[in-house]
C-alpha cells in the first residue's frame, strides 16, 4: 500500500460525495434547473461522469489498499480513459454551451462533430487496450502499445484544451463587445436609481466584464491545471521508451496522478461557487 492510493481514495470520495450531491440537487429539481436550461444539461453530463469515475477508481484503490488482486485489470484502465475522454468532452461542450447561449450559430453542427469525434477516439481507445492491454490501470504496458496511447492522448487533451480556451475567449469576447456597443445593457443590474448615473453604470459595466473574464479564466485553467502534468509525464515516459529520468522512486508519478484526481473536486467546487441556483438548493441548512 502506497500514501498516493490512500490520498486518492479520500480524493474521490470526497468527490463522490460533492458529485453525487449536486447530482441529486439537479435530479431532485429537474423541472427547475434542466427543463429548460441546456447550460445545466451539460453541466449534469459532466458532474455525472465526474461522479462514476469517483466510484469506479475507489473501488480500485480499495482493492489496492487491501493487497487484493484486481480482477479485469485492463478493463479497469479502458473504463478510466473512457470516462477520462467523456469528462474532456463534457468540459469542452459546457463551454461551447455557454458560448452558443450568446450566439446560436453553428451550435448543431459543432454538438454533432465533437460527438463524431469522440466516438472515434472511443473506438481507437477500445482496440488501443484490446490488442494492448494494460497491467498498471493507466495505459497500454508495451512501449509501441504507450506510443499510441500518447498520440491519442494528446489528440483528446489537445482539442479539448484548444476548444475550451476558444469559447470561453470567444463569450467573453462576445459580451464585451455587446457592452461596447450597449453600456446600458448593465443597467439590467443596477437599481432604477442608478440609471442615470454615469460613473454608476461604467463601474457596474468594469465589474461585469472583470467578472466575465475571470471566470473564463479560471474555468479553461482548471482543466489544464490537473491534466497537463500528467500528459507532459506521460510524454516523456514515452520519448525515454518506458521510465523518467530523476523520477526513480516514482514520486513524480505519484504526484501527477493525484492532481489528476483533484478534478473531481475542482469541478463540483467551481459548479457551487458560479451556479448560485444549485448552490442554493443544497445549502439547505440556511432554509
Amino acid at each position: 500500500m502506497a500514501i498516493q492510493d490512500v490520498i486518492q481514495l479520500v480524493v474521490f470520495m470526497i468527490g463522490a460525495s460533492l458529485n453525487g450531491s449536486i447530482m441529486l440537487i439537479l435530479l431532485v429539481h429537474h423541472s427547475e434547473l434542466l427543463h429548460s436550461n441546456y447550460l445545466n444539461r451539460r453541466l449534469m453530463m459532466l458532474i455525472g461522469a465526474c461522479f462514476i469515475w469517483c466510484v469506479q477508481r475507489a473501488v480500485q484503490n480499495v482493492f489496492v489498499i487491501l493487497g487484493m488482486d484486481l480482477v479485469g485489470t485492463n478493463w479497469f484502465a479502458l473504463t478510466s480513459n473512457l470516462i477520462v475522454l467523456l469528462l474532456l468532452v463534457s468540459n469542452t461542450n459546457l463551454a461551447a454551451e455557454r458560448y452558443f447561449l450568446l450566439r446560436a450559430e453553428g451550435r448543431s453542427r459543432y454538438f454533432v462533430t465533437i460527438y463524431a469525434i469522440f466516438i472515434v477516439i472511443a473506438v481507437s481507445m477500445l482496440v488501443e487496450f484490446v490488442m494492448w492491454p494494460s497491467i498498471d490501470e493507466v495505459h497500454p504496458t508495451t512501449l509501441f502499445g504507450l506510443q499510441v496511447w500518447i498520440i491519442i492522448s494528446s489528440i483528446s487533451f489537445g482539442v479539448a484544451s484548444i476548444l475550451m480556451t476558444y469559447f470561453y475567449g470567444s463569450a467573453y469576447r462576445f459580451t464585451a463587445t455587446q457592452l461596447n456597443l450597449n453600456p446600458r445593457l448593465v443597467t439590467y443590474f443596477l437599481n432604477d436609481a442608478d440609471h442615470n448615473d454615469p460613473e454608476v453604470v461604467h463601474n457596474a459595466r468594469m465589474k461585469l466584464e472583470r467578472k466575465v473574464l475571470s471566470q473564463c479564466v479560471i474555468l479553461s485553467a482548471s482543466l489544464i491545471f490537473c491534466y497537463f502534468p500528467f500528459w507532459i509525464y506521460n510524454i516523456v515516459f514515452a520519448v525515454y521508451g518506458g521510465y523518467v529520468p530523476g523520477d526513480d522512486d516514482q514520486i513524480g508519478w505519484s504526484a501527477v496522478l493525484i492532481l489528476l484526481s483533484l478534478d473531481v473536486l475542482v469541478t463540483p467546487c467551481l459548479v457551487l461557487a458560479l451556479n448560485p441556483d444549485i448552490s442554493k438548493k443544497l445549502s439547505f441548512w440556511e432554509s
